[in-house]
């Protein structure tokens, strides 16, 4: 009867769209109000098969229990028991504080921990944990202070609960193991830190550009002049030459008689 009021109401007004929105709301607000309750937790909100019993907190879909405070619930048989906790899905386990499973059968049991796909757990501090089944993080180290031998990122690949693996694990000091082979086109640097490398040689890099001339040296400072050298030594007068021989006398000849004869 409420429904055909309002309906005839709007079919007759100027404002359809106004009055369309003020029916939708009225609506939702009569359906939420079958559909979300009081929690068993202060200032707490379900829904009619969950369980808001932590203070502040949500919970929503079936069999979900949200029991820390200020903590989310929802999905099928999820539990967020810790402080500021979040489970979603189916099955999920977020036990510790601010820590988040979601997917399926995921556990979240250290303190800032996020477990994510299928049968995973993240029981280190601060670690991320997603894949399946996975076999580092899934036993604590510390789940309450940040520690360098604590896993940082894990992907999970094990089969099943019984058959637990990684693909792929990190710890926060920088130790990484990975399963398979690994294909890297470059290197920061040149590689020479790596160890443990198999595999064809890479290409040769290209020739690297010619640098630039240096600029001209200055001109060298000029050498000291020598000392002078010694004079030499006067050479020796020559010798007096001899005197030349007197020539002999002429005799004298008359031109006139020699003629008349």
């Amino acid at each position: 009867m409420f429904d055909d009021l309002f309906l005839e109401i709007i079919l007759k007004s100027n404002h359809k769209k106004l009055f369309t929105i003020i029916a939708l709301t009225v609506l939702f607000s009569m359906n939420a109000q079958t559909f979300w309750f009081q929690g068993t937790g202060s200032n707490t909100i379900q829904t009619a098969f969950a369980t808001a019993s932590g203070d502040n907190s949500t919970a929503m879909g079936a069999s979900t229990t949200a029991s820390g405070q200020a903590s989310t619930a929802m999905g099928y048989t999820t539990e967020a028991s810790g402080t500021y906790s979040t489970a979603m899905g189916v099955a999920t386990i977020a036990s510790r504080y601010a820590s988040t499973a979601m997917g399926r059968d995921t556990e979240a049991s250290g303190d800032y921990s996020t477990a994510m796909g299928n049968g995973t757990t993240a029981s280190d501090y601060g670690s991320l944990v997603i894949g399946q089944y996975n076999s580092s993080g899934s036993s604590a180290t510390s789940t309450d202070i940040f520690s360098t031998a604590n896993t940082a990122f894990v992907i999970g690949n094990g089969g099943d609960s019984s058959n637990i693996s990684d693909a792929f694990s990190i710890l926060f000091d920088g130790t990484t193991n990975i399963a398979g082979s690994v294909t890297a086109t470059s290197f920061v640097g040149d590689g020479s830190g790596l160890t443990g490398i198999t595999g064809t040689n890479g290409t040769d890099g290209t020739d690297g550009t010619d640098g630039t001339d240096g600029t001209d040296g200055t001109d060298g400072t000029n050498g000291i002049d020598g000392t002078d050298g010694v004079d030499g030594t006067d050479g020796t007068n020559g010798t007096d030459g001899t005197n030349g021989t007197d020539g002999v006398d002429g005799k004298r000849i008359d031109t006139k008689r020699m003629v008349l004869e």
